[in-house]
């Protein structure tokens, strides 16, 4: 509740958000808050002195221009270590225009939230909801790592839709008890996920995005589920090999307005230039037909795992390091319908 509540006085301030979570780890914890320079944290000692004061009046609220930065999301890097990924507050108008289609036709909305507020579905999802009037549920991580008791959670509180990755979206279906108006699935390829009982959609929208940028609503089960159609004013692109625009099958590149890129990284290799405007390579190759889209894979080493995005790389460098070694290489595998990283170090 305090996260939420501290989400919202940062908007109201007109200032920027980095959240982190115990989860993360002290030394990944200490390098994100260095990293984003931040002017302080709002701890639980911060948190007991600042309910001390009286509310914000609403004319003293911020009118933060659209390019003035937001928040920012720490993802997977290359280097080792996480690289933040900055959105400024005009992307507030592109997560209600995304999170519309995912939840303003369910009232009255009982959203169990699952996904960690440092995420940026934990974001949309909490903006989206508030906005909507719903009540959002925020679960603890073990909690939601217990099937039995996540079930019974969303029977004793009447939750009627939430968000999850589609292993564990699969797995609670199967068991016939999930009790939903709704279920929003993503965070990597959807594959035989359906239920009769309830709306089943497949959400696309990475961290460089800062919103849901496509939807599709399941009509029955798919080896490759669509990512389906561009929300509100979203433009996408499709790079062929030959670096020109194709009208089937390329690399999937959006065009983000309010997303500035990687902090302290000038590299900018991760846009591209088309039709005279700057769009972002998502590095998912996809196919688009009849304006909905579905992804095939990636163009890089980048992976899906348990709806988290992983550099391969970032962990390579980490058992360098850890182990003292020259040498280490990761890659996913699947064993029994099961995803899991394999490391290879030398003998």
């Amino acid at each position: 509740m305090e996260l939420i509540a501290a989400r919202l006085g940062v908007m109201k301030a007109g200032a920027a958000l980095v959240v982190v979570e115990n989860m993360l780890g002290k030394e990944r914890i200490d390098y994100i808050i260095n990293d984003c320079n931040a002017a302080f944290s709002l701890d639980d000692s911060l948190i007991e002195k600042t309910v001390a004061y009286d509310p914000l009046p609403e004319n003293e609220w911020a009118d933060p221009d659209p390019h003035d930065l937001a928040f920012i999301v720490y993802t997977s890097g290359s280097t080792g270590n996480p690289k933040g990924a900055a959105h400024e507050y005009g992307v507030y108008d592109y997560i209600i225009t995304g999170t519309a289609p995912m939840l303003e036709d369910y009232s009255p909305l009982f959203f169990a939230n699952i996904i960690p507020e440092s995420y940026v579905g934990g974001i949309y999802i909490t903006v989206g909801v508030l906005y909507f009037h719903g009540t959002i549920h925020e679960l603890p991580l073990e909690l939601v790592r217990d099937p039995e008791k996540l079930l019974s959670y969303v029977d004793d509180h009447t939750i009627n839709d939430t968000f999850m990755p589609p292993t564990l979206a699969g797995a609670l279906i199967s068991t016939g008890r999930l009790k939903l108006s709704a279920l929003h699935v993503g965070g990597e390829i959807v594959s035989v996920i359906y239920s009769e009982d309830f709306d089943v959609k497949n959400i696309y929208g990475p961290t460089e995005f800062g919103y849901p940028t496509c939807i599709f609503k399941l009509d029955r089960a798919y080896g490759n589920t669509p990512v389906g159609f561009p929300q509100g004013d979203t433009d996408i692109r499709l790079l062929g090999d030959d670096g020109e625009i194709s009208s089937g099958q390329g690399v999937l590149c959006v065009k983000l307005p309010f997303f500035r890129g990687y902090l302290h990284d000038n590299n900018d290799d991760s846009f591209v230039l088309l039709d005279g405007d700057r769009y972002y390579k998502t590095g998912d190759l996809a196919r688009v037909d009849n304006g909905s889209y579905t992804i095939l894979g990636r163009a890089d080493e980048m992976l899906k795992l348990n709806g988290n995005r992983i550099d391969p790389s970032e962990v390579e460098a980490a058992l360098k390091k850890g182990l003292n070694i020259n040498f280490a290489a990761v890659k996913q595998c699947f064993r029994g319908g099961i995803s899991f990283l394999s490391a290879y170090i030398p003998k």
